[in-house]
């Protein structure tokens, strides 16, 4: 419906916005990849809405609470036990949402799969590679 459709492009167009003013203040390259990683998924599912609204919404709704755990993480110094025991980690919750663009039979969508794989890469912890492993490939 165009109302919800209004309104994941309004909340996407917040977050980038958000994120862009993130980026002007800090210019951290170690903790740009996390900016990088959003602004790719924010950009492709706004345009992912043109095509298909639902998934693209129900998707911005888990990028709001990944870039939200992921600042939370970036900001706060947390003992290792206090970050295990969250479930599931942003990280991982990422990487689920890559395997499942990654089903889809688009080759836009596989293409930003690959290039946030390739910024996440070095940063996945053993959780995420093993959901990646975990994929039965039919």
């Amino acid at each position: 419906s165009f109302p919800k459709v209004k309104s994941t492009w309004s909340n996407v167009s917040k977050s980038v916005k958000n994120i862009q003013k993130k980026q002007k203040k800090t210019r951290a390259a170690a903790d740009s990849w996390v900016e990088q990683t959003f602004l790719i998924l924010y950009y492709n599912m706004a345009f992912e809405l043109l095509r298909d609204p639902v998934m693209p919404s129900e998707i911005v709704v888990e990028l709001d609470t990944c870039y939200a755990k992921a600042n939370e993480k970036q900001n706060t110094r947390r003992t290792k036990q206090e970050t295990h025991d969250e479930e599931p980690q942003w990280l991982q919750v990422i990487t689920d949402i890559l395997l499942s663009l990654l089903s889809r039979d688009q080759h836009l969508l596989r293409s930003v799969v690959v290039l946030v794989w390739s910024l996440l890469a070095e940063h996945l912890n053993k959780d995420a590679v093993q959901q990646v492993l975990d994929v039965r490939f039919v």
